[in-house]
């Protein structure tokens, strides 16, 4: 409520802005249950399709591994993980993103990034194939939990950060206006986004 607080203190300049965070309420960034490799299937998963599909396909991922919270864990090995994925409607080029990232872990070349820099997370996760800049951001908001995000790849963060501009008849920089809560303002360009767009 604190930084609700704060980001409404930061919108005042911008009426219809501060209307939409108001109509929002308080929001937060929920803390995953899932570990790394786990939440990096579900980004890949979700890479340029629909939330709605992206959410079934999930749920059934869930569902076969007998877990809503999965983690490397509830995969026995690498073709358990071949099964998994043979029916679950992931394109072959996720799939393949998917593999190699599950001999990195098993290997150790990827290990906990939670308490790195985010310079050098983002190094390291850029390594890996199929992750970009929008998952780098993804994982820095909801797994490392870090409050100053702005996915600028985004396509709905952009398209409701043009509608903003539009109604509130002016340029915004909102990096400058909204740091250091960006990850908290992304959320609530999401779920504006659901009512302006």
């Amino acid at each position: 409520s604190k930084i609700h607080k704060e980001i409404l203190k930061k919108s005042t300049n911008y009426k219809f802005l501060q209307n939409q965070i108001n109509e929002n309420g308080v929001q937060t960034i929920e803390n995953t249950n899932l570990d790394l490799f786990t939440f990096l299937i579900k980004i890949i998963i979700s890479q340029q399709i629909s939330d709605l599909v992206a959410k079934k396909i999930w749920n059934k991922f869930c569902f076969l591994t007998n877990s809503m919270n999965p983690t490397i864990k509830n995969i026995k090995s690498k073709n358990d993980l071949l099964r998994i994925f043979e029916n679950l409607g992931v394109s072959e080029r996720k799939k393949n993103y998917i593999f190699n990232i599950y001999d990195l872990i098993i290997k150790k070349k990827i290990s906990n990034i939670i308490h790195l820099p985010e310079n050098i997370i983002r190094d390291k996760l850029k390594k890996i194939q199929g992750i970009g800049n929008w998952s780098c951001d993804m994982v820095m908001i909801f797994f490392c939990m870090n409050q100053n995000i702005l996915p600028e790849n985004d396509l709905i963060v952009n398209k409701t950060l043009k509608k903003i501009c539009l109604e509130e008849k002016k340029k915004i920089n909102f990096k400058k206006s909204f740091s250091p809560y960006l990850s908290i303002f992304s959320i609530h360009l999401w779920k504006m986004s659901k009512r302006i767009l």
